[in-house]
């Protein structure tokens, strides 16, 4: 018979996966694995008994030796030694104090020769795996194809370590190790493919790793725009609702409870409102979920729901229902954007205009509303595509002007938005203002306050324009740009 060697760290699935590999291999195994297949009278050997060398350094040598690796490496008919023809191998996890060594080696070795070798690196496989050798068909393309994925796995365990290990904020090697989580309903056109992956590190609260609850398949635009929107209310502690639209926000408000909320988000932009994406940082309640039951959306996001407010929802059928858990607010230090022929990478930094911060620069001073509104706006502002600008009045934005090529565009498309509610509301600019034009404008429509970075060589005349038309600004020195 020819052998295998298991030696596991996650035991899932292995009993009746040995007990089938006993039928057509003498099975290798290190102390632990030995000790569960030997205890459940699964035939088996001790690795040190087969090399006829102890484990040494308190087991952190097992496997390491000659007659294992020129096993797993030789070609049957030409090398005069003992053939391994099976490796069942997973790794020590990362940041529990131990690295794995021989695992990663047994694998590697394994993988480099699967002409000759099954190597299976996942209990997922174990199922085909023995059904394929009870069949006899562990074809060459099965085989490689278990060879890349146990290639994969070790270089994300090496990505993990290093990352564990460097303290670089950007290291001279960049390695990231993501895991497939699943194929989506199809990519930013139906033209294409898209899967969604995981990172190496457990996001708590987050669109990519929600639970769906019900609807549809997710599309990659449904997760970028459940992204968008979830960030956007996770930044507010009072209950918030956002509602997005093309990775762009056109509803978002705030208000002492959930329901509320919506109805004034969705109020802000009935007509984009249509067939978005919804977000809440709270439990979604009955009274909500029957306010949105009157209306058509793609999906909603929310760490939570009420029994009945599923109940209502689950009417939507096609409605896609996302279920975060409770969220965290630490944000993950640095973020990723790809272009071609490299990758771009800048750190996370949260959102930090705060109302000492704020620079009275002109004549008349914003009231205390007017400042929690400047703040607000300032928010709503940050995750809103450049250039931009967002139009505010009590907790809510009523218009939002995104991803103009010129300032005063972006501000008469936020004002536009907002209609008669300019009237006594706050604007916020993502960016200064290069010319006093986009305060004329904000002054005809009845804007009151104005927060902004400030910096334009033209700041003075800007400053004079907010004076003649008694507008209250401040400056806030941080720009908001989001691309």
């Amino acid at each position: 018979m020819k052998k295998a060697i298991i030696s596991v760290s996650d035991k899932t699935g292995l009993l009746d996966f040995s007990r089938i590999l006993a039928q057509q291999f003498e099975i290798l195994s290190t102390a632990g694995t030995f000790q569960l297949l030997n205890s459940e009278g699964i035939p088996v050997q001790k690795i040190e008994d087969y090399t006829g060398v102890p484990e040494l350094l308190g087991g952190k040598v097992k496997t390491l030796h000659p007659k294992i690796f020129a096993g797993i490496l030789c070609v049957e008919e030409a090398d005069l030694i003992p053939a391994i023809r099976l490796v069942v191998v997973n790794l020590y996890p990362v940041g529990k104090g131990e690295i794995d060594i021989g695992g990663s080696a047994l694998l590697r070795a394994a993988a480099k020769n699967y002409e000759n070798v099954v190597v299976v690196s996942d209990p997922s496989d174990y199922e085909e795996v023995a059904r394929r050798l009870s069949a006899g068909i562990v074809d060459r393309e099965f085989r490689k194809a278990l060879a890349a994925k146990a290639f994969s796995l070790t270089a994300a365990y090496d990505a993990a370590i290093a990352s564990s290990l460097n303290k670089e904020l950007f290291p001279t090697q960049l390695t990231v190790s993501f895991t497939k989580l699943r194929e989506l309903a199809y990519g930013e056109n139906p033209s294409s493919q898209a899967a969604l992956y995981l990172n190496d590190k457990e996001e708590v609260g987050a669109a990519a790793t929600a639970t769906q609850l019900q609807g549809k398949p997710l599309s990659y635009n449904n997760v970028l725009d459940a992204d968008s929107a979830f960030e956007l209310v996770k930044k507010f502690s009072q209950p918030a609702c956002a509602i997005v639209k093309h990775n762009n926000p056109c509803g978002v408000a705030i208000k002492e409870n959930v329901c509320p909320a919506f109805i004034e988000a969705y109020e802000a932009d009935p007509l984009c409102a249509f067939g978005g994406v919804v977000a809440f940082n709270c439990c979604v309640d009955f009274e909500t979920a029957e306010a949105m039951r009157k209306r058509f959306f793609d999906l909603v996001i929310a760490p939570d729901y009420e029994e009945r407010a599923l109940e209502i929802l689950s009417g939507k059928t096609n409605l896609r229902v996302l279920k975060t858990g409770d969220f965290s607010s630490n944000l993950r230090q640095i973020i990723f954007k790809e272009v071609a022929g490299g990758l771009l990478v800048q750190t996370n930094e949260p959102f930090a205009i705060q109302e000492e911060d704020l620079r009275v620069v002109t004549d008349k001073k914003p009231s205390e509303e007017q400042i929690q509104d400047l703040l607000f706006a300032a928010k709503v502002n940050g995750e809103v595509k450049s250039n931009s600008s967002v139009v505010a009045r009590d907790g809510v934005a009523v218009g939002v002007g995104a991803g103009q090529m010129s300032r005063i565009d972006s501000v008469f498309l936020a004002l536009r938005k907002a209609k008669e509610r300019a009237k006594g509301a706050v604007l916020s600019s993502d960016g200064f203002f290069p010319f006093a034009d986009s305060i004329d404008a904000a002054a005809d429509a009845g804007i009151t306050a104005i927060i902004q970075p400030g910096g334009s060589k033209k700041d003075q005349e800007v400053i004079e324009a907010c004076n003649r038309n008694g507008i209250a600004m401040v400056f806030t020195g941080k720009r908001l740009f989001k691309h």
